[in-house]
């Protein structure tokens, strides 16, 4: 409903805009001896004001204009236009009912606008003019929006044609028609962008002291409300790959006992599906709650039970009778995602349990799997059941998206985790002596790979069969902590899609 509501508060500034162009206009058209009718006046009005409701929806400056975001989210792919069918039906009819009336209402002002290829080629040109301008914020170029504008163009050309047929309204010539038209849009444009300015708040120098909302005064109350009015109209035109998304924001101290976690943005969140490596969050969990009063120091010894995983998991390449701390254990899993380490951290936390630390691997696993389903309800899970500690593919194991927004809150709140999740790499040196390097499968971790992004401090990623490419990842972002769960999604669109998520909040 934002996305419909928020432009309203520029029509005042865009009315302006319209009358300016109107009074200019009548004057030329006096001087070509042409008649300015009321019916004008009033298209010329309703289209001023159609302008800006297409520029403030989509080019104004609360969206955040900066060279930094040239090029990071493009899509060249014309037949995405197919997957909003099927998956935004909102985002489709918004293009399309968007610019009927740049199709219909210019056959009323302008002669030339009444010829088919002028005036569908000039909605191609003002969407691909707007998609240009999204180049600069946190959105996207997206040629399918541009497809969409222009069908939408056509449709209004049909409309008005039928239309003109029984109001029979003179046209005015000019020198060609678009010179008009680019007048009125380009005179709207500025009006928005006006208006924009005078919305967003005024920068402060020095170092600032964060303020509950409640104390903050008018004008920064009304400027952050504005902020979060413009997040979650960015949020709402996404198109992500991903067929299960949840965005919350978190407490910014980290510490996860807050009270936060308010949703901003879901997609089929609450539907059943597989967890892949991101349930690892959940093992790393379990593991310290049986772990927590053992010293960090004390080796474990690697068993058989790391045969258990599947010849095609990703592993840390651990083998028996290796020794390694629980720390070491919990980076082996969290960082390369490790299966083999899942279970071997599994076993041992099992037996645990069971106070006996003979018990066999599969008892061990058992009561382990046990206390990790227990753990997930005690954090919020209540709709996850999980069969095994690395997560792959098994009957009978579902989570949900906004579960596991849950249980990376409460993994957040453990500040050992925090650490772990956050390193992009790690060398190990084993009690035996032999020396491992693990590298994160979080690419937004990577410095020197193409989808690196500051804002992100972990968390998880995960990758089957049936859950397809995911990530449970953690962003801070104007002193807000924020977690993203973007779930069966594509290799570079587990990427991409998060990284659109983060972008809407800025």
């Amino acid at each position: 409903m934002l996305l419909f509501i928020e432009p309203l508060r520029y029509i005042p500034y865009g009315l302006a805009a319209c009358l300016i162009f109107m009074a200019a206009q009548s004057l030329a058209a006096r001087r070509r001896k042409e008649r300015v009718t009321p019916l004008h006046w009033g298209v010329a009005v309703a289209l001023g004001l159609s302008l800006t409701v297409i520029f403030a929806g989509t080019v104004s400056p609360v969206y955040g204009y900066s060279l930094t975001n040239v090029g990071q989210a493009v899509n060249l792919r014309p037949f995405a236009v197919l997957r909003d069918l099927e998956g935004s039906l909102v985002n489709l009819w918004v293009n399309l009912l968007l610019f009927v009336p740049v199709g219909a209402l210019p056959l009323f002002l302008w002669q030339r606008f009444r010829k088919a290829p002028v005036a569908v080629l000039t909605g191609a040109a003002l969407s691909a003019a707007i998609e240009t301008l999204q180049l600069f914020c946190a959105r996207a170029f997206d040629i399918d929006d541009i497809i969409l504008n222009t069908v939408g163009t056509a449709v209004g050309f049909l409309i008005g044609r039928a239309a003109l047929r029984k109001v029979r309204a003179p046209g005015l010539a000019g020198r060609s028609g678009w010179d008009g038209f680019g007048a009125l849009a380009g005179l709207t444009l500025a009006a928005v962008f006006a208006a924009g300015l005078t919305f967003m708040p005024t920068p402060q120098a020095g170092p600032q002291e964060t303020v509950p909302p409640g104390l903050l005064p008018p004008q920064a109350q009304a400027a952050d409300e504005r902020a979060r009015i413009a997040a979650a109209e960015a949020l709402a035109a996404l198109r992500l790959e991903a067929k299960n998304v949840c965005l919350i924001e978190i407490d910014g101290d980290g510490d996860g006992n807050g009270d936060d976690g308010e949703v901003l943005f879901e997609k089929d969140s609450d539907a059943q599906i597989a967890p892949a490596s991101t349930v690892k969050m959940l093992t790393a969990l379990t593991a310290l709650d049986c772990c927590r009063d053992d010293d960090p120091d004390d080796a474990v010894t690697v068993g058989r039970e790391v045969g258990l995983i599947a010849p095609d998991a990703s592993r840390a390449w651990l083998s028996p009778g290796d020794k390694l701390t629980v720390r070491q254990l919990l980076e082996a899993m969290l960082i390369p995602s490790g299966n083999d380490a899942a279970y071997a951290l599994a076993v041992f936390a099992g037996r645990k349990l069971l106070a006996d630390g003979r018990a066999p691997a599969a008892d061990a696993l058992a009561a382990f799997m046990a206390a990790m389903n227990d753990k997930a309800g005690e954090v919020g899970a209540a709709s996850s059941h999980f069969v095994t500690p690395d997560g792959y593919d098994a009957a009978g194991q579902y989570t949900t998206a906004a579960d596991l927004a849950q249980i990376a809150k409460a993994f957040l709140a453990q500040e050992e985790l925090r650490e772990i999740a956050a390193m992009g790499e790690v060398t190990q040196v084993f009690a035996g002596g032999r020396q491992v390097r693990y590298e994160s499968t979080n690419a937004l971790l990577d410095p020197a790979g193409p989808w690196y992004d500051e804002r992100v401090t972990g968390l998880k990623t995960g990758t089957s069969k049936a859950a397809g490419c995911c990530l449970v990842s953690c962003a801070e972002i104007d002193g807000k902590r924020y977690i993203a769960v973007v779930m069966g999604s594509t290799e570079e669109g587990r990427w991409e899609d998060t990284q659109k998520l983060y972008a809407a909040l800025e």
